[in-house]
């Protein structure tokens, strides 16, 4: 790629999982957590894209037109993951252990992704209002530990 991004998307990943780790193994798993959640990937494939885009001759209209279908297409793959953390945040809940966690999280990902774009605004809308009671609950019910890892 001519935008200088060559073998940085390796780079980063070792970066983050690194940091994960270190993380876990020093009792922090809320770092470990925002960590790994970070949008690293995302604007990488952004970078690439563009570079491919305008090494292959693209207009900027149509570099930009391509640019908003790239966003509108990672704010669907955010709701797909926003329901794979809802369905893993029940299950835990539930007390599942790890993989029936994991089980009903890629469940809800892959349902979520098989659907269509009308009713993914409906439930985009509906598991808005979900996560953000179910993330009020979970921070006021939620004991605090003193120490905890991944």
């Amino acid at each position: 790629m001519a935008n200088g991004t060559e073998g940085l998307g390796a780079w980063l990943s070792f970066a983050v999982q690194l940091l994960v780790a270190t993380a876990s193994s020093f009792g922090n798993p809320r770092l470990a957590a925002l960590v790994s959640t970070a949008p690293s990937g995302t604007p990488l494939a952004m970078l690439a894209a563009d570079a491919r885009n305008a090494e292959a001759g693209i207009g900027l209209e149509e570099r930009q037109e391509k640019l908003l279908l790239f966003v509108e297409d990672t704010a669907r793959g955010l709701a797909a993951t926003a329901a794979f953390v809802s369905a893993c945040w029940l299950a835990a809940r539930a007390g599942c252990g790890v993989w029936t966690v994991l089980g009903s999280g890629f469940a809800a990902y892959f349902l979520w992704t098989s659907s269509t774009e009308a009713r993914e605004l409906q439930l985009a809308c509906v598991l808005s209002l979900v996560m953000v009671t179910a993330w009020v609950v979970a921070v006021i019910e939620r004991p605090r530990a003193s120490s905890s890892t991944l």
